[in-house]
């Protein structure tokens, strides 16, 4: 069994990706092009090696593939050494600005959009509609409490008091001033 890799172009040359079921992956042959990288990867990708095969017009061919995070692993490391810096940057700029949007548009790489840990996932509408309800009677629990706390204390005695029902009637109690 072979994968079908996704074709990109950096500097005129082919740049392969391939999308697993666990993530994305990029091919580490094509990596090494990049000035520095093969020089940083060997002390800062932890990540066991990988190998598959993908597709290729001679047949398929085994190639060793690095999980995106490894890879923005040693691009940040680059970014923060003068000697790869220079070519780190244009790099980086490229897979943000293209390569990750034109990624994220495919099916199967929707669940691969980086997220915020504190950010929920979309809720279905049920829920979202009884979380709400829930929400609303806490905040009528509330009212009824404090009112209730005010009628026992006798503050309400002094006070032009409003009520409205359910259906929308106000009537008035208490004193007048």
């Amino acid at each position: 069994m072979y994968y079908d890799p996704l074709l990109f172009e950096y500097q005129k040359k082919p740049f392969r990706i391939v999308i697993l079921e666990n993530g994305i992956h990029f091919v580490f042959h094509d990596l090494c092009r990049i000035p520095g990288f093969r020089a940083m990867t060997g002390t800062h990708v932890t990540a066991q090696p990988v190998y598959y095969r993908i597709w290729h017009p001679s047949g398929s061919v085994r190639v060793r593939l690095l999980p995106r995070n490894s890879v923005d692993d040693v691009l940040c490391r680059m970014r923060h050494n003068p000697k790869y810096a220079a070519g780190e940057y244009p790099f980086s700029r490229w897979l943000s600005e293209e390569v990750y949007p034109a990624l994220y548009e495919r099916p199967d790489c929707q669940k691969f959009i980086p997220r915020a840990p504190w950010e929920k996932q979309k809720e279905s509408p049920q829920t979202e509609k009884s979380s709400k309800t829930e929400e609303k009677e806490t905040i009528k629990d509330m009212f009824l409490t404090q009112f209730a706390f005010m009628l026992l204390t006798g503050i309400l005695d002094s006070m032009p008091v409003v009520f409205v029902s359910d259906d929308g009637k106000m009537e008035k109690s208490g004193h007048d001033r």
